[in-house]
């Protein structure tokens, strides 16, 4: 390697080189030179230079759209061997990552994450992007998914009509205040007849389309949530 037409530099403990863009092998040479322009040897250190990313990640589980029960589902999929994958979970309605890790690819190219965290109801998204030992990154891979409600709403409370109450009209408006968003079943004499939606304030009503007849009735109410 001939320095005759190099420019010679300070020493420094850290000097900074762009190598030249493209695939392929690099190799930097170092020399010494004196303030007397004594000239030691020649080093060599040789590098490749990878600049490709790693091909998108597959997710196996959860499938498009899967429900879940548990709160810690394990996630899983497939990629390129011994690299890693970063996986992302997102609440849709918040667009925030809620769970984010490195997970290890092993030589057949298979991967799984299990949250150690429980992940609340709600719907998600989960996002996968390989990641090379350079730290070259791939697209990610993404995948809705949900995580059901489990816990049953709590009972609907009747404002009216009151219980045991007498009314004098056979047109009757019944209302109440449940869940927000929950469906109100209505058993009308034991048979379910109706149904009303709580807004988001948790306020529901319903007409009674047909009249009622002389006499006593039985009216019921059941609250389901959107898990059912």
């Amino acid at each position: 390697i001939d320095f005759g037409r190099r420019v010679w530099q300070p020493v420094k403990q850290r000097i900074d080189w762009r190598l030249v863009d493209g695939e392929g092998v690099r190799t930097v040479y170092l020399k010494f030179r004196s303030f007397i322009d004594f000239q030691g040897d020649v080093f060599a250190k040789s590098i490749f230079l990878d600049q490709t990313p790693p091909s998108k990640p597959v997710i196996i589980s959860p499938t498009n759209g899967q429900k879940y029960l548990d709160v810690q589902p394990q996630i899983s999929g497939t990629a390129e061997a011994l690299t890693h994958v970063h996986v992302q979970i997102i609440r849709r309605d918040r667009q925030k990552v809620f769970i984010e890790a490195d997970v290890s690819v092993d030589e057949k190219g298979a991967w799984k994450f299990t949250p150690i965290t429980s992940i609340p109801a709600g719907s998600y998204l989960v996002r996968a992007a390989g990641k090379d030992a350079v730290g070259n990154i791939s697209e990610y891979q993404e995948l809705p998914f949900s995580i059901m409600d489990t816990t049953a709403p709590v009972a609907p409370v009747i404002i009216f009509p009151a219980q045991h109450s007498t009314l004098f009209t056979s047109t009757v408006v019944t209302n109440g205040t449940a869940e927000p968003f929950a469906k109100i079943i209505i058993f009308r004499d034991g048979v379910i007849t109706y149904q009303a939606t709580a807004d988001e304030n948790g306020a529901w009503s319903f007409a009674f389309p047909s009249l009622l007849e002389n006499g006593v009735h039985a009216v019921e109410y059941l609250a389901v949530d959107a898990a059912f």
